[in-house]
């Protein structure tokens, strides 16, 4: 059994093991602090019940505190509790700069590692096909020779990769230099504390006995991240279009962590140009570091992120009434068919790959007729991990009793939590088949 609830701050429901009920944790989505509820005691007691997915968080007492007054201090004290809760809710909601906080452990920059593997010079190799080639040898537990490589990507590409350079060393057994460059990665590229605490790949640094400081650090870090006002919007624009031009446009939802400049580059370019289409990369609601960003999951705030992204490049493109394609992966592939269904008017459909995230999918908008003149493509691997599978099962079934057309595809040459190899030959036949149901 579990125990589903929803965070108070940004909205994402939330699963936890029965025996976590009445522990302090923080949400995975947003790292706010929130206390699981114990419905146990609700049901052995004659205190009201709360229903499993009641907001919880930062006003978890408060809630407590109006249960009491019902029971006792009467109607009077419970407005009086529910005009303080309304006031902490809106403190709440004030822009706040978090403080820069300080890397605990001292360890000094670890020295470069050989830049030369099988006669190949690193530093003369593109940092993203150092990436890809780190990314491979992780895989094969090569976990040294994907920490050398990886190395050489992060100094050849002003630090993108340091967390998985701090991954790829634990895994190795450099403790000392993994800390290190986790430090790093935190207050730079952006670490997810919250994920940090379950990671298999820093299994070795936990067991660690600075893990604790370790832990406190990046929480403080996504803090920091969090409070600033940290967002990045790329956009490709097919050549000979004039900014009034009403065109179909493809957004990018990127992945739990990553960035649009990730998701959405220039080699779409020919992509754009030969059909006349703009694509939009959109970071995530939640900004976690220089260079890494998460998606709140709750489908309302994130749909206004994406707004206003549409927005920020209002004076390059006009998207044609809609026409605009909502596309994702993972994290940004679950909020994808959720922002769709929220307003069929404006959004075509969606290209949902291998969908994934911290919460359960929302259920309650996937009403019958949310759906109509949408077209969604649900692609997943055959060897992903069941949680993917499952959740595209899911959203598959309650976007055909939405009204939707969907093509559920579960890709049997796709083992990893990846893009499908024949992403680049279907690609354009999701957007086209899109595109043709309006």
């Amino acid at each position: 059994m579990t125990i589903e609830t929803r965070c108070d701050e940004c909205e994402a429901k939330l699963r936890f093991k029965d025996e976590s009920a009445g522990q302090t944790v923080h949400c995975r989505s947003c790292s706010a602090e929130l206390i699981v509820p114990d419905f146990s005691q609700n049901q052995s007691s004659n205190k009201s019940s709360i229903h499993p997915l009641i907001y919880v968080g930062a006003g978890c007492a408060i809630f407590a505190a109006i249960t009491v007054s019902i029971a006792v201090h009467g109607f009077f004290k419970l407005r009086e509790t529910i005009a303080e809760s309304q006031q902490e809710a809106a403190n709440r909601q004030q822009p706040m700069v978090a403080e820069r906080p300080t890397p605990p452990l001292q360890i000094a920059e670890p020295p470069s590692p050989a830049f030369q593997i099988n006669g190949e010079d690193l530093r003369e190799i593109d940092p993203a096909e150092l990436r890809a080639i780190a990314s491979s040898l992780n895989e094969k537990q090569r976990c040294a020779e994907a920490a050398q490589v990886q190395y050489w990507a992060v100094k050849n590409d002003d630090g993108n990769g340091q967390n998985n350079l701090a991954c790829y060393l634990s895994q190795s057994g450099a403790i000392e230099p993994a800390f290190y460059w986790l430090q790093v990665a935190a207050l730079d590229e952006g670490v997810d504390a919250q994920w940090s605490e379950q990671d298999p790949d820093l299994a070795p640094l936990r067991a660690d006995s600075r893990w604790s400081v370790m832990r406190s650090y990046l929480r403080q870090a996504n803090d920091y991240w969090r409070s600033s006002n940290n967002k990045v919007t790329t956009v490709i624009v097919p050549k000979g279009i004039a900014a009034n031009e009403p065109i179909p446009v493809i957004v990018g939802l990127h992945g739990m962590g990553s960035n649009p400049q990730d998701f959405i580059d220039d080699s779409l370019q020919d992509f754009a140009d030969k059909h006349r289409i703009a694509l939009i990369g959109v970071s995530g609601t939640i900004p976690i570091g220089r260079r890494s960003f998460v998606w709140s999951e709750g489908t309302e705030r994130d749909r206004q992120r994406v707004e206003q992204a549409l927005a920020e490049v209002a004076n390059q493109i006009t998207p044609a009434p809609g026409k605009i394609i909502l596309f994702g992966f993972s994290q940004g592939a679950k909020m994808s068919i959720e922002i769709a269904v929220r307003d069929s008017q404006r959004f075509a459909g969606a290209i949902v790959l291998s969908p994934g995230g911290s919460g359960l999918e929302n259920r309650e908008i996937f009403t019958p007729g949310t759906a109509q003149k949408q077209t969604f493509v649900i692609s997943v691997g055959a060897g992903e991990h069941f949680g993917n599978k499952k959740m595209a099962s899911n959203y598959a079934s309650l976007a055909k009793a939405a009204g939707g057309d969907v093509e559920h595809i579960i890709n049997p040459n796709q083992q990893g939590h990846t893009f499908p190899p024949n992403f680049e030959t279907e690609f354009e036949r999701w957007v086209q088949k899109i595109l043709a149901g309006r």
